[in-house]
């Protein structure tokens, strides 16, 4: 009886086959790195509109509690004004120009400590320093004279500030009236600051119930 010889095809890859699944392996992976930079970009755009958005919330949320404490204005020598104004901005944009307009108004806020109503005069404006800017609220006591105004909020990287006055016809930009506006509008506009070119911006109108 003759012996039986089987032959087998060595185990391996052909070159060709190695350049096949090298090049499926580099497609994949571009993919998946292209994929990864663009979910990183999005969450970054998603975490930046967030921390704008919390921004400009926290700054309407004071102006809120402000206008709801409004004095009428016929109580104190001084009423409601609003001064429009405008700034170009040179050093992040090329000839930009931003609102930059201020508002103050008498508020009665009560202190828990002395358990009494204050009398406060408070301001909101629009503070720059070289590449900073922030909208500020200073604040100073209506019955003290010659008062020093003191800063008691402020918000970083408000880049401009729209003020309109409603006086039942129709919105001015600017107000230096006895009477008090029906309506107060108020435009704010919030940058990144790691993003200049990023930025978002919120309008509010306050319905005015002192007269």
């Amino acid at each position: 009886m003759r012996p039986l010889f089987f032959f087998h095809r060595s185990q391996g890859f052909t070159l060709f086959e190695l350049l096949v699944v090298m090049s499926i392996l580099a497609v994949v992976s571009t993919m998946g790195f292209v994929g990864f930079i663009r979910t990183s970009n999005q969450w970054n755009d998603l975490i930046s509109a967030l921390t704008l958005e919390k921004g400009l919330s926290a700054c309407f949320t004071e102006l809120r509690q402000d206008f709801q404490n409004l004095l009428p204005a016929d109580c104190c020598d001084t009423g409601l004004q609003g001064l429009q104004a405008s700034l170009e901005d040179s050093r992040r944009y090329w000839r930009v120009i931003f609102e930059d307009d201020s508002i103050s108004f008498p508020v009665s806020i009560f202190n828990p400590l002395k358990e009494e109503q204050e009398r406060f005069l408070v301001r909101y404006r629009i503070v720059r320093n070289g590449e900073q800017s922030r909208l500020v609220r200073f604040t100073s006591p209506l019955d003290i004279e010659n008062a020093e105004a003191v800063q008691t909020f402020a918000q970083d990287n408000v880049l401009a500030m729209r003020i309109l006055y409603s006086d039942g016809d129709r919105w001015r930009d600017q107000w230096n009236r006895r009477e008090m506006p029906l309506a107060v509008r108020i435009s704010l506009s919030c940058m990144d600051p790691r993003n200049p070119t990023r930025h978002i911006s919120r309008v509010v109108a306050f319905k005015i119930n002192v007269q």
